[in-house]
């Protein structure tokens, strides 16, 4: 089963995807922690943590829209003093309340298997004009809530 395995060194936490490689940091999208991860808190990071995992398991903008609440649901959990796992199902698990989360695994792992010719080009179609508009309806909601959307 594939799974993200943290370590907690001398040197801070360090995180290794389940290719074995190490996680990257990903403070192009936010820099909550210059420094690195951590876990077993919700400080800036285990907030790196939880947007570094979800961008790695999902996409950018899911990544952005759902980590500090990951964060604080698992991240936040996770032992401080002894080594940990999540699998990529766990991850997904703790976020896919959100339908629009459930379509993007889904759009993922279709993306993926569309590669070898897994999915016909209808079934892509389908499932890329199903996310924008569960997209568009998100943002209509907001702005009819008088919110600003999020993009």
């Amino acid at each position: 089963m594939k799974a993200y395995k943290g370590l907690n060194t001398p040197r801070g936490l360090t995180v290794f995807r389940p290719n074995g490689t190490p996680l990257p940091t990903r403070l192009d999208l936010q820099n909550h922690s210059p420094t690195g991860f951590s876990c077993g808190f919700g400080g800036s990071g285990p907030a790196q943590l939880a947007l570094a995992l979800l961008a790695d398991v999902f996409d950018d903008d899911i990544a952005l829209e759902h980590y500090q609440d990951f964060k604080w649901s698992i991240i936040a959990k996770l032992p401080r003093d002894k080594p940990w796992s999540l699998t990529v199902e766990q991850i997904r698990e703790a976020v896919s309340h959100d339908p629009l989360v459930a379509v993007a695994s889904y759009f993922d792992y279709a993306a993926q298997h569309r590669k070898v010719g897994a999915l016909s080009n209808d079934e892509y179609v389908t499932i890329t004009v199903t996310v924008q508009a569960i997209r568009d309806a998100r943002a209509a909601l907001a702005l009819a809530e008088g919110e600003q959307p999020t993009p």
